[in-house]
């Protein structure tokens, strides 16, 4: 029998006995206007949405040609030795990681002890008034560096030459606190760069200030909400500084959930207690207690109040 006999033949068994072939799961034709139907129309224009970018895009018709004329080999690896050549390498990254760190604290204490032992002062009233290599603001595009050029590595245009301040929102921007701090962490940069130079795969590197202002480098200009106004930001209140400034904790949080703070004061009341939480860290230990009515009633029997369920 040949193959068209065959074929034939099957075609005449599935007929007769009624026999059906189930397509794959998602190959199943849902009527335009139903929700599967929008759905199934979605995920096609996607799909060929995808296929002409990978066309048009890398030219995916000349990449397979290369792939497909390579020539390949066959090859053995020890799974020991990867694994100990991914820790020796690793050790190595976060050991260079570690000494940039304790270079930068090293140079702070030396920046801070010589500034503040003769009682030094910035000798300006305004923080504007201090000079651009001095003070260059993340959030004053005046004041930015005028060397920035997109990195790829940072994914935003930077400066290799100058650091930037980031005040918070709540700082006085005149506050003399403020005004020295700039002026005596501007030292901080040719450490910077000396650190970028020994380890070229560093990042960002910053110091937090008491203050609550945090000097950057490289240089740049601060990220913006939707509305285009810069968004916060309070180094003081980040856990990497909560953590170095203070031990573990055991944090106990009560709040008041009787009926009576329903609304308004509710809502501000777990916005603190999500504060606090937010700059909690993994050596630190909380617990959230939600304190309501009294569990007894008059004459002394156990009574659960629903308030809480009446204020969420």
């Amino acid at each position: 029998m040949d193959k068209i006999q065959v074929f034939c033949t099957v075609i005449f068994f599935s007929s007769v006995f009624g026999v059906t072939f189930e397509k794959y799961p998602g190959e199943e034709k849902h009527d335009v206007g139903s929700l599967e139907g929008d759905v199934q129309n979605w995920a096609v224009l996607i799909e060929n949405y995808i296929l002409q970018l990978a066309y048009d895009g890398i030219n995916q018709h000349h990449t397979q040609g290369y792939l497909d004329q390579a020539s390949y080999m066959s090859d053995t690896k020890n799974g020991e030795d990867i694994v100990k050549v991914v820790k020796d390498n690793l050790a190595n990254y976060f050991e260079q990681k570690k000494k940039a760190a304790e270079r930068l604290v090293e140079k702070v204490q030396q920046l801070h002890d010589k500034f503040l032992s003769p009682n030094e002062s910035a000798g300006v009233d305004q923080l504007s008034q201090l000079p651009q290599e001095v003070y260059a603001d993340s959030d004053i595009p005046e004041r930015l560096p005028n060397e920035r050029n997109f990195n790829p590595y940072f994914k935003q245009q930077v400066s290799w030459d100058q650091s930037t301040v980031k005040i918070a929102d709540e700082v006085p921007r005149d506050d003399m606190s403020t005004i020295n701090t700039t002026y005596f962490t501007a030292g901080l940069d040719t450490l910077f760069k000396e650190n970028q130079k020994i380890d070229p795969t560093l990042r960002w590197q910053y110091f937090g200030s008491i203050a609550g202002i945090v000097r950057i480098y490289p240089g740049r200009e601060w990220s913006t909400n939707f509305a285009g106004f810069y968004n916060d930001y309070d180094p003081r209140v980040r856990p990497w500084y909560i953590a170095a400034t203070s031990g573990p904790k055991d944090v106990i949080i009560i709040l008041d959930c009787s009926y009576s703070m329903r609304g308004e004061k509710f809502s501000i009341a777990k916005g603190v207690a999500k504060t606090v939480i937010n700059t909690l860290t993994k050596m630190d230990y909380v617990n959230v207690i939600c304190a309501r009515a009294s569990y007894w009633d008059e004459v002394g029997k156990e009574h659960i109040w629903d308030a809480f369920d009446q204020v969420k």
